[in-house]
C-alpha cells in the first residue's frame, strides 16, 4: 500500500525532472544558435571590411562596386573624437565610440587587428569598428614617442575605421531563432501539463 502511494509521485517527479532538462537543452540550443550567429556577423563584418579596404587600394570605383557586391552601405574613417574624415558610401558625421569601447578593448588586447561588429536595431545595420593601424602600435609598443613626445614618422593612419552594413537578415534570423525557442518551450510545457492530466 505504502508503495502504491509513493510510485505516482516518483513517476510525477522523474517526468518533471526530464521536462526540465528537455526546456533547458531547448534554452542552451537557443543561446547557442544566438552566438553562432552573432559569430557570423562578425565574421561577415570582417570579410566586408577587409574586401572594401582591399578594393579600396586600387580605386574608388572598384570599392563602390565591392561594397554593392558585398552589401556595404558606407565605409569611414574616423577622428580618436568619433568625427568623420574621410567617407565613402553613406555613413553618419560622428560615430558615439562609448558604445565600442569595452568590446574594443577587450578585442584589441586579445587580437588588435580585429575589431567589433555590432547591431544596431536604430537603423537595422551591422556596424564594424575598428582601431586603425596607428593606434595599435602605440598600445603594443611597436611605436613608441620621441623624447619630445612626439611620433617619429609622420602620422599616416587614423584613428578608427568604421563599416556599415545591411542587418535585416541579421535581425530576422534572431527572430526566428527566439520565435522557435519560445514556441518550443511552450510545446514541451503543454505535453508536460497533458501528460500529468
Amino acid at each position: 500500500m505504502i508503495g502504491d502511494a509513493k510510485e505516482p509521485f516518483i513517476v510525477i517527479t522523474s517526468l518533471a525532472v526530464a521536462f526540465l532538462l528537455l526546456i533547458f537543452l531547448v534554452g542552451f540550443l537557443t543561446t547557442a544558435l544566438i552566438e553562432r550567429e552573432q559569430l557570423r556577423m562578425q565574421s561577415e563584418a570582417e570579410r566586408a571590411f577587409n574586401s572594401v579596404f582591399l578594393a579600396l587600394q586600387d580605386s574608388t570605383s572598384k570599392a563602390l562596386k565591392t561594397m554593392a557586391e558585398e552589401r556595404v552601405n558606407g565605409i569611414g574613417v574616423y577622428s580618436s573624437m568619433g568625427r568623420r574624415v574621410l567617407s565613402l558610401g553613406n555613413v553618419p558625421m560622428t560615430i558615439p565610440l562609448d558604445r565600442f569601447s569595452s568590446s574594443l578593448e577587450i578585442i584589441s588586447k586579445s587580437n588588435p587587428n580585429t575589431g567589433v561588429a555590432t547591431y544596431n536595431s536604430a537603423t537595422k545595420m551591422i556596424e564594424y569598428i575598428r582601431f586603425s593601424r596607428l593606434t595599435i602600435l602605440l598600445d603594443t609598443g611597436q611605436l613608441t614617442l620621441t623624447e619630445s613626445g612626439l611620433l617619429p614618422t609622420p602620422i599616416d593612419f587614423p584613428d578608427v575605421l568604421y563599416l556599415n552594413f545591411d542587418g535585416e537578415a541579421y535581425h530576422k534570423r534572431l527572430i526566428l531563432i527566439g520565435v522557435i525557442g519560445i514556441v518550443s518551450s511552450l510545446v514541451l510545457i503543454a505535453l508536460f501539463l497533458l501528460v500529468l492530466n
